[in-house]
């Protein structure tokens, strides 16, 4: 591990330093991981299908309107 020869209080290392932000960062990590989405998956994906269907009539209808 590359070091930078920084003095710590109480004589801690930089390695031990290095180590405990490694858990730390881990320990967050994990936390956001767990977490539940805010949103249901499904549900966006039938939004999204929805949405897509009523586009292509909007889109077919303006076609037919400009013939």
């Amino acid at each position: 591990m590359n070091t930078h020869g920084l003095d710590y209080a109480n004589d801690i290392n930089e390695e031990v330093i290095m180590a405990f932000a490694k858990d730390l960062l881990k320990a967050v990590q994990n936390v956001i991981d767990t977490e539940p989405t805010a949103y249901d998956p499904d549900k966006v994906v039938e939004q999204l299908e929805r949405r897509y269907r009523r586009m292509r009539v909007v889109l077919n209808m303006k076609r037919k309107t400009e013939r």
